[in-house]
C-alpha cells in the first residue's frame, strides 16, 4: 500500500495527498520516553536527579537495533500513525542553548526507521507537571535554577511531590541529602547505590498514592514555573534574565528547541506534524483568591492554598488539608503539616517572585496576603483587587504562545501539520485558521475519569466530565462516552475556526483490580474498555491516539513513570496485551465522506457509510492508490470474511497489508455501504 502522507487539511477534515479523508488510528510511542535512557530515569529511582547534565535519552523509546520488531507490531495491530514523545529535556540538559547532538542523531535515526513500516510520524514535545524536579516530566533541571530553586529542597519543602523521594519526612530527608551530595561531588547517584550494593537499590514506594502527580499542577515550584513562562511579563515584571523578561527567556529558548528539532525531523517524509506541547497549564493565571485551594479538580493529597504553598517554599511550616480523590470530585480528609523542617527553596541571592511583586510578605513571622486576587487579572496593570476581572488564560496567554509555535514550525516546514492543544476539560483555546494559521489540529485528549482513579472498570458506571456527575447503566454510560468525546469535538469546532480534531490520549489501566490479569492473563474487562472507547470514537467518526506503547514495561514497573501502567505492550506478557480491544477493523481513507462507522466486537461485523459526491481524484480514474482503504485484521477472521458492497463498483483485499480497497467509479453519486462479517464455517 502506498503511503498516505504528506497529509493536507480540506475544510473540517484531514486528507491525504489524493484528497481521502483520513480518520487516525495512533498510538503513543513511548510513555517511557518522558524519562532518559542511561542512567535509569524510572520514576521512582532518584539517580538521575543527580546529575541533570549528564543523563542522555538515546534509546528512547528504544534502541535502533530494536526498531524494526517494535514498528513491525504496531503495524500488524493496524496503526498508521504515532504520536512520538519527545522531551525538552532529553534535547536540552545540558545547559540553555546546548543541545545533545547525540540524541538528535539518534532520534532523525529511529523516526525515519518507522517509514518502512508505512507509519506516519506526529512528533509531540511532552511535558506533564512542567518537569521531573517537581514530579511530572518536560523541562531541563536549568529552568527551575535559573528561576532560584534549589532542586534538593522542592519535594522537601512541599513544593512537589516527587515519585523517588515520596516517603516518611525522615527517609525524603535522607533521600534528598544523598542527592545533595552526589551534586556537590559531581558523581552520579547510580554509581553510589552500585557501591553500596543491590540491595540498598531504591525500590518504588509502596506509600505512593495511585494519580497523585497531577496535584503538582497545584503546587508551588510547577504552578510558578508555568506563571512565570506564560505570563512572566504580566505577573513577574521585575523577574530579569539575561537582559529581558523571564517569560521571553524561557520561551525563546523553548521555541528555539522545537526549531532545532524540526529541522532536523520536518525534511523526512513520514513526519507529518508537531506538536506545541502537550497538556499546557495556567500555573496562578485564573486563581481567583490565593487564600483558598486551586479549584483544579485532581485534588489529591496535601493540597496548600496559593497563600500556604508560596510561604511553605520560603521556610514557613504549614498546616494544610488534605484530600483524598474519588471518581466523583476530592474529598476532605482532614489536616497534615508540611514543610516540617522548614527549609527554604531558594538558592542564595533568590526568593518568592509573588512576594517580591508585593502579593504577599510575612508580618510577625507570619505569612499575610497583600493581593489574594492578583492572578485573577493582570497583576499589576489590573488595578481592580478583586475576583472575576476577566482574565483568560486560553485567550490572554496560550493563544498567542500557540501562534509562535505555529509560526516557528510554520517557517522550518509549511508541509507540516501543528497539533494544539489546550488543558484537558477547560475550554479550547481560540482559533481563526486564516490569522492565527493554517494547517492547524486540535489534539486534545479523553479519559474515561472513573477507570483511570479508581482502576476498576464497571460499564454500568461513568463519570461524566462536561457534566461533572456520575452515569449509571450501561447504556448511559456508552452514550456519555460519545456525548463527552463529540461535545469535545463540537466545543473544539466552534472556538478554533472548524479545523479538523484527533483524540491525542485516551487508554485504560492495565493493573485494575489489584493487577489481577497479571497473573491469570485475562484482559477481559480492559478489551471491554478499550472496545467502549473505540466505539464512541467511531461513532463521532473520530481519528485518536492509544496511550500508549512502552517497549520495556513490566508487571513489576508498568510505564515506570508515577506508578502508571497503560501500555498496550510488556515484556513478561510476552507483547500485546488486551489485543482483541483495540485490534479492530476501521476506514483509514475514504473516497467522499464518512457518514457512519461501527464495529461489533462480539459478531464481528464491521458496517461502514460513506457519500459520494461525484468528484474525481484530481480529474483521474479511480485507482488502486486512490481507492477507499479499509484495515480489516486477518486475525479476527480466521475462517475469512464475507463483504456486501453497494455503491461502489467492486472490492479487492491485501491479505499481507492487511487492507480492503472499494473502487467507486469516477462519476459516482449517492451512498457507499459497506458490511464485513465473518464466514460461517
Amino acid at each position: 500500500m502506498q503511503a498516505m502522507w504528506p497529509l493536507d487539511i480540506r475544510e473540517s477534515w484531514i486528507t491525504d495527498a489524493r484528497g481521502r479523508k483520513i480518520i487516525m488510528q495512533g498510538l503513543n510511542l513511548a510513555g517511557t520516553s518522558k524519562l532518559p535512557y542511561r542512567p535509569d530515569g524510572s520514576s521512582y529511582r532518584p539517580e538521575s536527579l543527580a546529575d541533570p547534565p549528564g543523563v542522555s535519552f538515546v534509546g528512547r523509546p528504544f534502541p535502533l537495533s530494536e526498531a524494526d520488531d517494535h514498528y513491525a507490531r504496531i503495524a500488524e495491530w493496524g496503526f498508521k500513525f504515532l504520536r512520538f514523545l519527545i522531551s525538552w529535556e532529553a534535547i536540552e540538559h545540558r545547559g540553555p542553548g546546548i543541545y545533545d547532538r547525540e540524541y538528535l542523531d539518534y532520534l532523525e535515526a529511529v523516526v525515519a526507521r518507522a517509514a518502512d513500516h508505512g507509519l506516519g510520524i506526529w512528533i509531540d514535545p511532552h511535558q506533564d507537571a512542567w518537569s521531573r524536579w517537581t514530579g511530572g516530566d518536560g523541562a531541563p533541571a536549568w529552568t527551575l535554577e535559573i528561576a532560584g530553586m534549589q532542586l534538593e529542597k522542592i519535594a522537601l519543602t512541599g513544593s512537589a511531590v516527587v515519585h523517588s523521594l515520596f516517603e516518611s519526612e525522615g527517609l525524603l530527608r535522607d533521600q534528598i541529602h544523598r542527592l545533595a551530595r552526589a551534586r556537590e561531588k559531581s558523581i552520579s547517584l547510580k554509581a553510589s547505590f552500585e557501591r553500596s550494593g543491590p540491595e540498598e537499590a531504591p525500590s518504588p514506594p509502596k506509600t505512593y498514592p495511585s494519580m497523585i502527580w497531577p496535584t503538582n499542577y497545584t503546587r508551588y515550584a510547577c504552578t510558578t514555573m508555568f506563571t512565570l513562562f506564560f505570563g512572566g511579563l504580566v505577573y513577574a515584571p521585575s523577574f530579569r534574565v539575561e537582559g529581558g523578561n523571564i517569560q521571553n527567556f524561557l520561551q525563546s529558548r523553548y521555541l528555539e528547541m522545537l526549531r532545532t528539532v524540526a529541522a532536523r525531523l520536518a525534511p523526512l517524509p513520514n513526519v507529518i506534524g508537531f506538536g506545541s506541547m502537550n497538556e499546557p497549564h495556567r500555573g496562578y493565571i485564573g486563581w481567583e483568591d490565593l487564600d483558598k485551594p486551586s479549584t483544579w479538580p485532581m485534588k489529591n493529597g496535601p493540597t496548600p492554598t496559593g497563600l500556604q504553598g508560596m510561604a511553605a517554599a520560603s521556610g514557613s511550616k504549614q498546616t494544610v488539608r488534605n484530600y483524598r480523590f474519588t471518581p466523583f470530585g476530592p474529598l476532605a480528609t482532614g489536616y497534615v503539616q508540611i514543610n516540617e523542617s522548614e527549609q527554604t527553596l531558594w538558592k542564595e541571592g533568590y526568593g518568592c517572585p509573588w512576594r517580591r511583586e508585593g502579593v504577599w510578605e510575612f508580618k510577625g513571622g507570619k505569612p499575610v496576603l497583600l493581593k489574594p486576587h492578583y492572578f485573577s487579572g493582570f497583576g499589576h496593570r489590573d488595578s481592580r483587587e478583586h475576583p472575576g476581572a476577566g482574565v483568560s488564560f486560553s485567550r490572554d496567554f496560550l493563544k498567542p504562545f500557540l501562534k509562535r509555535c505555529h509560526g516557528t514550525l510554520a517557517d522550518t516546514d509549511r508541509r507540516i501539520l501543528v497539533f494544539i492543544e489546550g488543558i484537558p476539560t477547560e475550554p479550547h483555546p481560540p482559533w481563526d485558521p486564516e490569522a492565527d494559521g493554517e494547517r492547524a489540529v486540535n489534539g486534545s485528549h479523553w479519559y474515561d475519569a472513573f477507570t483511570l482513579i479508581t482502576k476498576r472498570f464497571a460499564p454500568r458506571i461513568a463519570y461524566d466530565s462536561v457534566n461533572r456527575r456520575p452515569v449509571f447503566g450501561k447504556r448511559r454510560v456508552q452514550r456519555s462516552f460519545e456525548r463527552q468525546i463529540g461535545h469535545e469535538i463540537a466545543s473544539a469546532a466552534d472556538r478554533m475556526g472548524g479545523i479538523p480534531s484527533v483524540i491525542g490520549e485516551f487508554g485504560v489501566p492495565f493493573d485494575l483490580k489489584g493487577n489481577d490479569a497479571f497473573e491469570s492473563g485475562d484482559y477481559s474487562d480492559h478489551e471491554r474498555a478499550l472496545d467502549s472507547y473505540y466505539r464512541a470514537m467511531d461513532a463521532n467518526l473520530l481519528g485518536s491516539f492509544l496511550w500508549n506503547y512502552s517497549p520495556d514495561n513490566t508487571f513489576a514497573l508498568g510505564d515506570r513513570w508515577n506508578d502508571e501502567d497503560l501500555s498496550v505492550f510488556c515484556l513478561e506478557a510476552g507483547g500485546g496485551r488486551a489485543v482483541e480491544g483495540f485490534l479492530r477493523p476501521y476506514t483509514l481513507a475514504t473516497l467522499g465522506t464518512p457518514l457512519r462507522m461501527h464495529f461489533d466486537r462480539k459478531a464481528r461485523v464491521f458496517e461502514f457509510q460513506a457519500w459520494l459526491d461525484g468528484a474525481r481524484l484530481n480529474g483521474e480514474k479511480s485507482t488502486a492508490e486512490a481507492d477507499t482503504l479499509v484495515f480489516i485484521p486477518r486475525a479476527l477472521y480466521p475462517k475469512g470474511f464475507s463483504v456486501e458492497l453497494q455503491g461502489g463498483q467492486g472490492w479487492s483485499y491485501d491479505e499481507d497489508a492487511q487492507i480492503l480497497s472499494i473502487s467507486v467509479a469516477g462519476s459516482s453519486a449517492g451512498k457507499l455501504e459497506l458490511r464485513v462479517e465473518p464466514k460461517s464455517g
